[in-house]
């Protein structure tokens, strides 16, 4: 047995008990307790008071008498029995934290009394079953989390509670009443379950919903009028799920700043999808299986400043179908299948500073292709079919810093290619077959040549028109 005095506890502001199996306090030291703003980890019993007990894996709260002053529980694993922390009243205590103990349900009437407690987290146990009034009267409850868990159904009655997570459990459905009881939440996480289906009103009545999160699921298909009653939604995750076509399920949404539809089997979009998407901010399509696009698709999209499309089929940009994003900075469309870019396919982007097209197909390039794009200052078109590049073939591009061309065949590079790139600092020409620097040379402000796996690559010095570079470590050419 620890005995511990009272000597010296007058000040007591934290209480750590960590990795003690057992320690009795006697009732007059006890009050010092009042002092305390958190429980640390432990094994703490104290017979007089109340405490939460796991008897049979099932959570419960022992009501015995009380006291005042602490207004925080948390008790992790840590190796020790699972048995529960204690000696604090219920009326005062905000958070309760039981995070890994092995629960597998909680007991209703649990949490009576509790009428302060404002975060309950509970993740990483077993709970496969939550009574649907077990938080009747927490009036103050705000955020409950449940993130692994075992849970394949889940209603509850809280009328104060505006965040719940529930990520990496059971849950195969969101039916019509699971949030019905549940009207304030702004914030609901359910990453990581087995949602094949959302039923048309599943979120009818969260009607004050900021984010939602339905990432890593096994969803399919968006009802038409899934989110007419939450007009409010700001951040939509709907990533790595298996969506094959978009129609007019976005529309309500006329708040939403950012929609993350990664990573599904997405070949079709509806070209009024994100019509009235006005406040929208980052669009992420890629890793899909995107063949063509509308030319509406992205219109009425002006203040939207992130665009991804990589890892897509897409073959052809239609005319115009950029030309909505007046305030797009970042547009990827790298790793698709795209041949050609005509003259002007970028025009409107004046605000767009980065612009990969990397791992394409593209054959050649036409004066104008870059059009419009005065502030764009980092060009990516890495392995691509690009066996020349003709005079003024960069036309438009008078910002640009970083110009990369790895793996192209390039055996042919006009000496006005570059013409107008009085601001390139570097250019990545790594395998690639040119056979002469000789474009490079009325460029004033290229600092750094990148030619591994070119026929320079050995060179220790380069001499392009009167300036000399010299290799480093990196095996890049620097100005000397």
């Amino acid at each position: 047995m620890i005995l511990l005095s009272l000597d010296n506890f007058h000040m007591l502001k934290t209480f750590s008990l960590t990795n003690n199996n057992k320690i009795n306090l006697n009732t007059a030291m006890f009050w010092i307790l009042v002092l305390l703003l958190g429980v640390l980890p432990s094994t703490l019993q104290h017979e007089e008071y109340g405490k939460f007990s796991y008897a049979n894996n099932i959570l419960s709260f022992q009501e015995v008498s009380t006291t005042d002053g602490v207004s925080e529980i948390v008790h992790e694993e840590d190796g020790l029995d699972p048995k529960p922390p204690s000696i604090f009243e219920r009326t005062s205590i905000s958070k309760v934290f039981l995070l890994n103990r092995n629960l597998t349900a909680i007991q209703e009437g649990t949490f009576n009394g509790f009428g302060s407690l404002k975060v309950l987290n509970l993740d990483e146990n077993l709970i496969s079953h939550i009574p649907e009034r077990v938080f009747d009267g927490l009036d103050s409850l705000m955020v409950i989390s449940f993130k692994r868990n075992q849970l394949e159904q889940f209603k509850i009655v809280s009328s104060s509670v505006r965040s719940l997570h529930l990520s990496k459990n059971l849950l195969k459905k969101v039916t019509n009443e699971m949030f019905a009881n549940t009207p304030s939440i702004e914030i609901l996480n359910l990453h990581g379950n087995i949602l094949e289906e959302l039923e048309p009103l599943a979120f009818s009545s969260l009607g004050d919903l900021k984010s939602l999160t339905l990432s890593n699921n096994r969803i399919k298909t968006l009802p038409d009028d899934i989110f007419v009653h939450c007009p409010e939604i700001v951040n939509l995750y709907l990533e790595d799920n298996q969506l094959k076509a978009l129609g007019g399920s976005f529309q309500p949404l006329k708040h939403l700043i950012t929609l993350f539809l990664q990573n599904n089997k997405i070949a079709e979009v509806d070209s009024r999808a994100f019509h009235n998407l006005k406040d929208l901010n980052t669009l992420d399509l890629s890793n899909n299986s995107l063949v063509t696009l509308h030319e509406a698709v992205f219109k009425h999209l002006d203040q939207l400043g992130e665009l991804l499309l990589q890892n897509n089929q897409i073959e052809d940009l239609p005319d115009a179908i950029f030309g909505d994003l007046s305030k797009l900075s970042r547009l990827l469309l790298n790793g698709n299948k795209i041949t050609s870019l005509q003259a002007d396919i970028f025009q409107g982007l004046r605000e767009l500073r980065n612009l990969k097209l990397g791992n394409n197909q593209i054959r050649s390039l036409v004066k104008g292709s870059f059009t419009g794009l005065d502030r764009c200052y980092d060009l990516d078109l890495t392995k691509n079919n690009l066996s020349r590049l003709k005079t003024d073939v960069f036309t438009g591009l008078k910002s640009l810093e970083q110009l990369i061309l790895n793996e192209n065949e390039l055996s042919e590079v006009d000496v006005g290619a570059f013409n107008g790139l009085d601001l390139l600092y570097i250019i990545s020409l790594e395998n690639a077959k040119i056979q002469t620097l000789d474009a490079l040379a009325e460029m004033g402000g290229l600092q750094i040549i990148a030619l591994r796996g070119t026929k320079f690559q050995n060179d220790t010095e380069l001499r392009v028109g009167s300036k000399l570079y010299k290799v480093n470590t990196y095996q890049t050419w620097v100005l000397a």
